[in-house]
Parts: C-alpha cells; sequence; structure tokens
C-alpha cells in the first residue's frame, strides 16, 4: 500500500505542479493554490516516510542508517542530485512552455538555459560521487572537494540569476525552492569538507582530544566502582 501510494502521489505531484494544467501553479509557476501545492508535496513525503519505516521495523532494513554508515556524507550527495534532478527537469518544463509556444524574453530563456545546464551538470557530478561511494566505499576527499566548491560557487550564482525577477525561479514553485536547496546542500558539502580537512590537518589535536575524553571516562568508571 505504502508503494502504492508513492506511486500515486509522484503523479499527482507531477501533475499539480505542471504549469500546463493550470492547478497548484499558473502559466509562470508560481504557486497559485497553495493547499494543493503544499499538501501534495507532504503527501509524497509521508508516503516515503511511511514505506522506509515499514521496511526497517518489519525486514529491518535501515535505509538512512546504511546510506549514513556506508559513506560519508553520502546522503548529502544523494539529496543534491535530486535536487539538482528537479530542477532541470522543471526548467526545461518552463523552456518549452515559455520559450518555444510562448516567448517572454532573451532574458528570461538565457537564464532558462542556464538552469537546465546548472541542474544537468549538478545531478551528473552528484551521482558520479554517490556511484563511486557506494561501489568503492572510499572518500575521494580531493574530488569531492572540488566538486562541491564548485557546485556551491555555481549554485550561488544561480540562486542570483535564476530567482531573480527576470529568471524562471522568480515566483514560489518549484524551481524556486529547490534552487535554494541544492545552494544549500552545496554549502553543506563544502562545510562537512573543510571539518574533514581541519580534522587531518591537525590529528595530534583530535588525537589529544581524544585522551582526554578517554581518561574522562576512566576516570568516571572508577568513581562509579
Amino acid at each position: 500500500m505504502s508503494l502504492l501510494l508513492i506511486a500515486f502521489w509522484i503523479s499527482i505531484v507531477s501533475v499539480v505542479t505542471d504549469p500546463v494544467n493550470d492547478l497548484a501553479v499558473n502559466e509562470n509557476g508560481a504557486v497559485s493554490n497553495g493547499n494543493l501545492f503544499y499538501f501534495s508535496w507532504a503527501g509524497l513525503i509521508c508516503s516515503v516516510i511511511l514505506e522506509t519505516s515499514f521496511m526497517r521495523d518489519v525486514h529491518h532494513l535501515d535505509f538512512a542508517g546504511e546510506i549514513h554508515q556506508r559513506a560519508a556524507r553520502l546522503n548529502y550527495w544523494s539529496g543534491l542530485m535530486l535536487c539538482c534532478l528537479v530542477v532541470m527537469g522543471t526548467s526545461s518544463k518552463s523552456f518549452h512552455n515559455n520559450c518555444k509556444i510562448s516567448y517572454l524574453g532573451a532574458a528570461y530563456c538565457n537564464r532558462t538555459v542556464f538552469a537546465i545546464t546548472l541542474g544537468t551538470v549538478g545531478a551528473v557530478l552528484s551521482l558520479y560521487v554517490v556511484v563511486m561511494k557506494i561501489v568503492t566505499r572510499r572518500t575521494f576527499f580531493v574530488v569531492e572537494a572540488l566538486f562541491s566548491l564548485s557546485l556551491m560557487l555555481a549554485w550561488a550564482f544561480g540562486v542570483a540569476f535564476i530567482t531573480a525577477e527576470a529568471g524562471p525561479g522568480a515566483p514560489l514553485g518549484n524551481l524556486y525552492y529547490f534552487t535554494w536547496a541544492s545552494f544549500f546542500l552545496a554549502f553543506v558539502l563544502c562545510s562537512s569538507l573543510y571539518e574533514d580537512y581541519v580534522g587531518l590537518k591537525n590529528p595530534t589535536q583530535n588525537a589529544s582530544a581524544g585522551a582526554s575524553n578517554n581518561d574522562s571516562r576512566g576516570q568516571k568508571l572508577e568513581d562509579e566502582i
């Protein structure tokens, strides 16, 4: 039942957020029916949570825990890949509706092409990191650092150009929210990699901190005995 609900809600979200249908968003991609837009996404999220809870409680498969334990930052890269795919798909629909069927100007169409390109590149790079982490279970620090820094800078420009007044993501909708989500995840990735870099640069400090923690735990155990 939960898998069936996921399939239904994916279909519902794709239909109600399509500007052509004029249900939850208007022809510009702006939210015109807030209840239909937000509760459609909420239904999809709840159905996914139901499925993951069922798999964890009945079949003892903890997908979130497995992703977190398999490799560092794998969940962030997976989330970034999904956000980039949504940006790519939404901007492609916007380009088809507003640059081929109708024409809203060169500035709008150029920014839409930029959104499609950025979403595609972000999805490809994220997919590469996810596949390498799953297959090899190794952390390619230099590659991750280069990709995450490049994506953070690219999405910073993306937020400025895509969500600006003349951009396709200016109205509050899928493109607006997922553009900001992509920038936020790229920033979180850079922050996590910087923390790892600091830890690798100062191993003696981390070792001394770990030793002091062990000493304090040992002293506490002795006191309890």
